[in-house]
């Protein structure tokens, strides 16, 4: 199992991998609830924090836990599947699944990284028409 970081923006680019939500909710227009590890959800009061604040105490909240517990769950409900860690924010922007990734690299030695393949529609080649044989008239 490998373990990617992404954002719910992105989801349709996630076709095969287990959506697994590390935030304080979900988007509305998602149909069916995801697995969201909760243990990685920041908490509530650090949303309002600027970064530097923001980052120390989501990392105080990562050093009180235990980098096998999070994989064991991730293991379990990934069904063998890589797994996706998802929150909001683009992947340009500063966002506290970018301080998982570091932590499972330096507690667990595993390297996550952004997984960002942009979802392209591609419309239907249109059906090629029959070719008719002219009729001859005389």
């Amino acid at each position: 199992m490998k373990i990617y970081t992404g954002y719910y923006g992105n989801m349709r680019a996630y076709n095969g991998m287990q959506c697994v939500g590390i935030s304080v909710g979900t988007p509305r227009w998602l149909k069916a609830p995801l697995p969201n590890c909760r243990q990685l959800n920041p908490e509530y009061r650090m949303l309002k924090l600027e970064r530097e604040p923001y980052t120390e105490a989501y990392n105080a909240l990562l050093a009180t836990l235990d980098p096998e517990t999070i994989l064991t769950y991730l293991r379990r409900v990934s069904g063998g599947k890589d797994v996706v860690l998802l929150c909001y924010e683009r992947p340009e922007d500063f966002c506290h699944r970018q301080l998982v990734a570091q932590w499972l690299q330096d507690k667990a030695g595993i390297e996550v990284k952004e997984y960002y393949a942009p979802f392209v529609y591609k419309k239907p080649e249109p059906a090629p028409e029959p070719e008719s044989e002219q009729m001859e008239l005389f």
